[in-house]
């Protein structure tokens, strides 16, 4: 795992997303509060639909103008809710690296990668077009691209998806950003070439020092890559920790249903997959009270009232969740 510096570089507060819908306003995100260090890698993990995406896009900017958010948004220290789009798309351009789930929609393909790796060097700063080849080339070879002249000058069709996720992280860290967002980086790849990515991209943290906020619905994922987790459901954090307090000690029931539903290794072929009951509400609909007690083996009569609290473990510890009716700390 990385080493953390302390240093702030993202702190959301009591973060409130709203859309208006044709089916009234839909309240996506819910008391949100979370953070990721220099040098830390925070992963959001939950089902589609929970929010996850939604969450970390408002923190930096990237939701449509029809959204409404509230709350508090500090950027390296600095409160960015609420300011200009100017403000905010510096920010993006200078400060912010972002690598969606699909690369080949991210690039486009009537242009050599090499030429829309150059453009960034070009447009913010002021390279001339041979320079910015030259930086474009070294950052694919950076990105451990084999023979990076000869794929700086093909298009993106004629690249595998592992090199044309490559590309994007390349584009991403360009301008050698403090913050890393990853959007389900690994979703459309294959085992081999998750892997080879993830490592990629912890190798990158490292050597830049920069914060990451990676997005997934895959513990496995999660577990290879995150200093710390955050749980979502119906559009709130439900735990949130260090990623061995996390996984080995889960509080909420949610997150302990998600770690019972995974395949263990040498369980047999007759060993019957556990389930979680019912499926994830829609954020136009959720529950009142915890938004899993519909789902929940051990709802109580608060539950479908009452909206938990998110509590620090009793240890003392940074581990916390939001549950009125958790088991006991292994």
């Amino acid at each position: 795992m990385s080493q953390s510096n302390g240093k702030p570089i993202v702190e959301v507060s009591n973060l409130d997303v709203f859309f208006n819908t044709t089916q009234g306003k839909l309240h996506a995100i819910r008391s949100a509060n979370w953070s990721v260090s220099q040098g830390e890698t925070l992963v959001i993990l939950g089902e589609s639909g929970a929010g996850k995406s939604v969450s970390v896009h408002a923190a930096t900017g990237l939701l449509p103008g029809t959204a409404e958010i509230t709350g508090s948004i500090k950027f390296e220290g600095e409160e960015i809710l609420g300011g200009s789009e100017e403000t905010l798309r510096q920010l993006r351009a200078e400060k912010i690296g972002v690598i969606f789930q699909d690369p080949l929609a991210s690039l486009d393909p009537c242009f050599k990668v090499g030429a829309q790796i150059a453009e960034i060097f070009t447009v913010h700063r002021g390279m001339s077009k041979s320079e910015a080849w030259a930086e474009a080339v070294k950052l694919l070879d950076s990105v451990q691209i084999p023979d990076p002249e000869r794929r700086a000058n093909q298009f993106s069709h004629q690249l595998s998806g592992g090199q044309r996720q490559r590309v994007v992280i390349a584009m991403a860290i360009a301008l050698s950003p403090t913050l890393l967002i990853a959007d389900e980086p690994t979703t459309a790849l294959d085992a081999s070439v998750q892997v080879a990515v993830l490592e990629l991209i912890k190798k990158l943290r490292n050597e830049r020092k920069m914060a990451v906020v990676l997005i997934t619905h895959n513990i496995g994922v999660a577990a290879s890559i995150a200093d710390r987790i955050a749980i979502m459901y119906g559009g709130r954090i439900v735990e949130i920790g260090d990623t061995k307090e996390v996984l080995q000690s889960p509080r909420h029931p949610y997150t302990q249903a998600l770690l019972a539903s995974m395949p263990k290794i040498g369980a047999g072929a007759s060993k019957r997959l556990v389930t979680i009951t019912g499926t994830p509400p829609s954020l136009a609909t959720i529950p009142g009270g915890c938004a899993f007690h519909p789902r929940c083996t051990r709802a109580i009569a608060k539950c479908s009232d009452v909206v938990p609290e998110i509590e620090l473990n009793k240890n003392g510890s940074l581990h916390s969740f939001a549950c009125h009716n958790p088991e006991e700390a292994n």
